[in-house]
């Protein structure tokens, strides 16, 4: 299994490995925590890898994190979320697939989850903004909470007409 997810607030990589270990119960040395531009000190035969970027702005670390398929007890994307936010004690966020890029969900560490709206920067060493959120997230005081039209239009039902049934066989009307 593969997350993705930005981390926000103040966190320093070497409390990723007590986590992830607690996370998937699994020994901390079966943990490989490393920043990506680290290739020559990792532990490739870990069951769980970590990279992390730090980042700036509104998020601190992108974490990529993959589980060998052995470890037991692998929740998905927003399960995973949800717990690390809990563990960490900070806002976590990650990607909704079903919308746009900016499009994600941040889980705090209360266990609650909301929608963001998350902006890459323009340029290298600029900011990750988080533009808004649909409701409030502890953690993340001061982003603006705003309904996304977006999502909104993603999950609107189709609206069609219905095909007029015509109850008899209209060459036999005639």
């Amino acid at each position: 299994m593969i997350y993705n997810i930005f981390v926000t607030g103040s966190l320093g990589p070497e409390r990723l490995k007590p986590a992830l270990a607690e996370q998937f119960s699994v020994s901390p040395e079966h943990v490989d925590v490393a920043h990506s531009d680290e290739w020559e000190v990792r532990d490739w035969d870990a069951q769980v890898i970590c990279e992390f970027r730090p980042t700036s702005g509104d998020t601190c670390l992108i974490l990529d994190i993959s589980v060998v398929d052995s470890v037991q007890g692998q929740p998905t994307e927003p399960e995973f979320a949800i717990l690390l936010a809990a563990r960490l004690q900070l806002p976590v966020l990650f990607p909704d697939p079903c919308i746009d890029p900016s499009a994600y969900w941040v889980a705090d560490p209360l266990g609650k989850t909301a929608r963001a709206r998350l902006y890459a920067p323009d340029e290298e060493g600029g900011d990750h903004v988080i533009d808004a959120v649909d409701a409030p997230i502890a953690g993340l005081p001061g982003i603006p909470v705003e309904n996304f039209p977006e999502a909104i239009r993603m999950f609107r039902p189709e609206r069609h007409r219905r095909p007029v049934e015509i109850p008899w066989d209209v060459e036999q009307a005639g």
